[in-house]
């Protein structure tokens, strides 16, 4: 459920604080809120196009006495939506030509053809293997940095071929090197966006500005 529908769910609510880092699905978020208010007198709403992990800096600018009271409920919304992986532009779809970006917050300079072409073999391998969980992460992490000697990999379908070129070694058909690619684009994504730090962050931050007994969803 996102923010429009969990002010129409709950008509009694007073004050809603949304975020994202994503400009476009905030500015579409933002719109959707917009309308809602024409018929939400009593609803203060405020969104911010920062990461949750700043919550409580940004309940203390929407209403500071939320900070002192707590909230009732925080909804994470985690991952990607279809208007990201549909964009080739964001580079984070297996089968579409784009750039190698995957960031979600386009102020963030990294971008996954940094890791792919600069990084260390090693570091590459462990983004590999530790967020993609990917098995022959040994395997890929050579064939990405031989690569690099022939120009490295600058698009979605350079990374795509050659995750295709050692998934046919393996024998492993198209299923196999499309489950290959899910794991790898999943891999670099995690990496470009600190998603493990940022969801650890912000999970102690929402914590912290909860109401007693309420929860987080």
């Amino acid at each position: 459920m996102k923010g429009e529908g969990i002010i129409q769910a709950h008509p009694e609510l007073e004050n809603y604080v949304g975020m994202d880092v994503d400009p476009v699905a905030h500015a579409k978020a933002r719109a959707h809120i917009d309308a809602l208010l024409h018929s939400h007198f009593h609803l203060k709403a405020n969104t911010f196009l920062r990461n949750f992990k700043h919550i409580k800096s940004l309940l203390a600018e929407a209403d500071p006495s939320l900070l002192h009271s707590g909230v009732d409920a925080i909804l994470m919304d985690l991952g990607m939506s279809s208007m990201q992986v549909n964009n080739p532009e964001r580079g984070f779809s297996v089968l579409a030509n784009g750039p190698l970006d995957m960031r979600m917050d386009p102020q963030v300079t990294l971008k996954a053809e940094d890791i792919l072409n600069c990084w260390p073999d090693t570091e590459v391998g462990r983004v590999l293997r530790e967020y993609g969980e990917e098995s022959n992460w040994r395997l890929l992490q050579n064939k990405i940095v031989q690569a690099r000697l022939h120009g490295g990999l600058h698009s979605t379908g350079d990374l795509v071929d050659l995750i295709r070129n050692v998934t046919h070694v393996m024998r492993g058909g198209r299923q196999g090197w499309i489950k290959t690619a899910t794991r790898v684009f999943q891999a670099l994504r995690i990496a470009v966006n600190d998603e493990l730090n940022t969801l650890e962050k912000s999970l102690n931050a929402c914590f912290e500005c909860l109401a007693p007994g309420e929860g987080l969803l």
